[in-house]
């Protein structure tokens, strides 16, 4: 038998390296198809995150906002008991007085029970 010529050894190398080259694409492209494909699975999810936290945010803002309109009824209910707590206290501040007084004139109270019956009222 004769040797393998040279052309022959060198069209099968060049077979061999044609078909690793040929190898290599597909298995690269695959690998760059799984990329895109993990790529794209993972941009839905973090929109799917993005999106549940946005609707978090705008309940948790919606309920501050009620909460705050409850907070500012509540206050302005306060200042009005308020008010009418301190009228009242006024009001029988006067009467316990002048009723006291009216007692002192006609002699019925002694002056301990005056001081001791006295009401002040809140500054």
């Amino acid at each position: 038998m004769s040797p393998p010529s040279y052309y022959f050894l060198n069209q099968k190398t060049k077979s061999k390296q044609a078909k690793f080259r040929m190898r290599n694409q597909v298995r690269i492209h695959r690998l760059n198809r799984v990329d895109k494909f993990i790529e794209e699975k993972i941009k839905q999810e973090m929109e799917l995150k993005n999106l549940k936290l946005y609707m978090e945010n705008m309940s948790i803002l919606e309920e501050n906002e009620r909460l705050r309109n409850k907070a500012t009824m509540l206050h302005q209910e306060n200042l009005a008991l308020l008010s009418l707590l301190e009228n009242k206290r006024i009001l029988d501040y006067n009467a316990v007085a002048s009723n006291v007084e009216g007692c002192l004139v006609q002699g019925k109270m002694s002056l301990f029970i005056y001081y001791a019956c006295k009401v002040v009222p809140y500054s």
